[in-house]
């Protein structure tokens, strides 16, 4: 193997497989990885959230492959405890992450682009610091962010303040 010594931990619930809900993402996942040794791929069931800790702590990379997602709070919470991130450039993953900085962008959600962008990332010496500064940046500008959308006006017809004046429509 490329890397040896490396270990993948896979931890969350199983998920049933296409749109009917047949076979197991995990069973799949077993059975590509029995090749490269499966003593090197280990899976866990959910576990509560305090406990995740213990696994960002042993990481060395969190890699989130979901096609969609808008702000994952997986993303932010490995980035807040030190721990880079791998992300897909769909949905806003990719606005989360500095390429390099704070974690990887791979170019596309497939397996080779994954594959490209792993390899990278086990490559590359990362310091806990750099990333949880990075992090801090990023959730501070979101919290900024949602501060100005959300926060509540008294203004007629504004949308950030969702409040809205109501008006009699006429048709002709």
């Amino acid at each position: 193997p490329e890397y040896p010594a490396q270990v993948f931990a896979f931890v969350g619930a199983d998920t049933p497989v296409g749109a009917t809900g047949t076979g197991s993402v995990r069973t799949m996942l077993q059975a590509a990885v029995s090749a490269a040794g499966p003593s090197r791929f280990l899976f866990s069931d959910a576990v509560p959230r305090p406990a995740l800790g213990r696994y960002r702590a042993a990481a060395r990379v969190a890699v989130v492959p979901s096609r969609w997602e808008n702000y994952p709070y997986t993303c932010m919470e490995a980035m807040a405890s030190g721990v880079p991130v791998l992300v897909t450039p769909g949905g806003g993953m990719a606005e989360m992450i500095e390429d390099g900085a704070c974690g990887w962008i791979a170019a596309g959600a497939d397996a080779a682009s994954l594959t490209v962008t792993l390899r990278r990332a086990l490559a590359t010496p990362f310091r806990q610091g750099n990333v949880r500064d990075t992090a801090r940046e990023v959730l501070q500008q979101a919290a900024r962010f949602a501060g100005e959308v959300l926060a509540p006006t008294n203004a007629p017809g504004d949308l950030a303040g969702c409040s809205w004046t109501p008006q009699r429509v006429t048709t002709p």
